[in-house]
């Protein structure tokens, strides 16, 4: 039973990819995320979606501030703008500030290969169409072995493992969504692992979870 069982969490995942992916967002105005550690709100992560008939623009502002007696110690807030056109991603730019460090992604077609170009603060180079760019609004994440940074644009290898249902309450409504584990790897050693809570009828990650410094986690606010 349980091989039927991971045999139609894979189906169900797939068969949403028959569009182009961002294609499933056409009709959204705004995800957004509260952002808390240690169980304490410290931000949010906005999407703006632009429907511009072919064009898919999505606006992203991310901003969190961590203090310890009073003083900074974790302070971010980022920009980025991205582009899709017939469902393919044409362009990227975000600009980063954390702490004092600022970092950029610039990512658009190659013109001589229609690969994409990356020009960023920790990477220069040449990759796949097909690879994206990890943010939380994009449902593919789940479905993908690699991803760009939207902070510094290197490219980070991933597994994808489905761990268990799970029923999640938003503003008085339950929804049953799909829990995953996405462990990341950076110089082929672990990095990160993010579990995730993801809602298939809506295309939508209601949650995120990771350790890094203390305890993080993204919480859907509201989506339209």
């Amino acid at each position: 039973m349980k091989v039927i069982f991971y045999f139609f969490i894979i189906f169900f995942l797939f068969t949403s990819t028959l569009l182009p992916h961002s294609d499933h967002y056409k009709n959204f105005n705004q995800i957004e995320f509260e952002i808390y550690r240690n169980s304490k709100l410290v931000g949010y992560n906005k999407y703006n979606f632009y429907n511009k008939g072919k064009i898919l623009e999505i606006k992203n502002i991310i901003a969190f501030n961590v203090k310890l007696l009073g003083k900074d110690i974790i302070k971010l807030y980022g920009k980025s703008s991205e582009i899709h056109t017939d469902g393919k991603l044409i362009s990227f730019t975000s600009e980063t500030k954390q702490n004092n460090k600022i970092k950029y992604v610039k990512i658009s077609v190659d013109e001589n290969s229609d690969k994409l170009k990356i020009n960023s603060s920790s990477n220069n180079g040449i990759v796949d169409p097909e690879i994206i760019v990890g943010n939380w609004w994009n449902h593919q994440i789940l479905l993908s072995d690699k991803f760009i940074s939207p902070v510094t644009g290197s490219i980070r290898n991933q597994d994808v493992d489905f761990i268990k249902k799970s029923k999640i309450s938003l503003n008085g409504k339950d929804y049953m969504t799909e829990v995953f584990k996405i462990t990341t790897y950076k110089s082929n050693k672990k990095n990160l692992v993010f579990l995730v809570w993801y809602e298939k009828r809506k295309n939508i990650i209601f949650k995120v979870k990771y350790n890094k410094y203390g305890e993080w986690e993204y919480r859907l606010k509201k989506f339209n």
